[in-house]
């Protein structure tokens, strides 16, 4: 079944990783022109981890920006439910937490969580520090097409970060279907979309009522959601 499949074969991904925390350091320094480090020395969190980089002059309000990023799987076991359901439950989700970790934090800084997870989806805080900072970029290089460039290199990180989970994600669907036999997919066979060892599928479809009973209607979701997604990623 789904379930043992994903307790055989666990995504690399469950586990919280950072995976864009370089390009705002970027962003700041060379396009906002607001100097900004990488996991200032001082200022750990309730567990004792540093935060993944600051502002080193006021962002707002007289006071620096501090962030911290996180990359989680929207596929992992303690996610499906409320990801089958919501777009971005997982990344707001972590984002929460992490402000939990930094109740304690000095109020002469602004913290901002960056949740983002595997298959793309953005926190409600990431979006909005995201916008702020496309703001402050287009302002300073003058360039509208500015924010649309930090966006894609924010995504390309989160990709780099990702790509080991994403192979090992990539097995355990294909495990999926293969449990339940060739006639699963024979539906979701096309010319183009999202390759899986030889096959190409781009939609969801089942070819009876064999899967849809056997599979709980979250892991069923969440299928359809991660080739939805992979697959217009892949069309880009």
């Amino acid at each position: 079944m789904a379930s043992d499949l994903r307790n055989q074969y666990p995504a690399a991904s469950s586990a919280d990783f950072n995976c864009a925390s370089f390009e705002p350091v970027r962003a700041f320094k060379s396009e906002a022109h607001v100097p900004a480090v990488l996991e200032p020395i001082g200022l750990a969190r309730s567990d004792g981890k540093r935060p993944d980089g600051m502002t080193l002059i006021p962002w707002r309000l007289g006071r620096s920006l501090l962030w911290d990023a996180t990359c989680v799987d929207t596929l992992a076991a303690s996610h499906i439910q409320a990801t089958s359901s919501m777009v971005g439950a997982a990344a707001s989700s972590v984002e929460q937490a992490k402000r939990r970790k930094y109740e304690n934090l000095d109020s002469s800084l602004i913290f901002v969580p960056f949740g983002v997870e595997t298959l793309g989806p953005w926190g409600p805080e990431a979006r909005a520090l995201f916008k702020e900072l496309s703001k402050r970029v287009i302002e300073s290089t003058g360039d509208p097409r500015a924010g649309s460039y930090l966006g894609q290199r924010i995504s390309l990180a989160i990709q780099r970060g990702n790509a080991a989970s994403i192979f090992i994600d990539y097995k355990l669907i294909t495990l999926f279907f293969n449990a339940y036999g060739e006639h699963i997919i024979r539906q979701m066979l096309s010319d183009g979309g999202v390759s899986i060892e030889g096959k190409k599928l781009t939609n969801l479809h089942y070819a009876d009522d064999t899967f849809m009973t056997s599979a709980s209607e979250a892991e069923i979701s969440a299928l359809q959601l991660w080739l939805e997604t992979v697959s217009a990623t892949m069309d880009r």
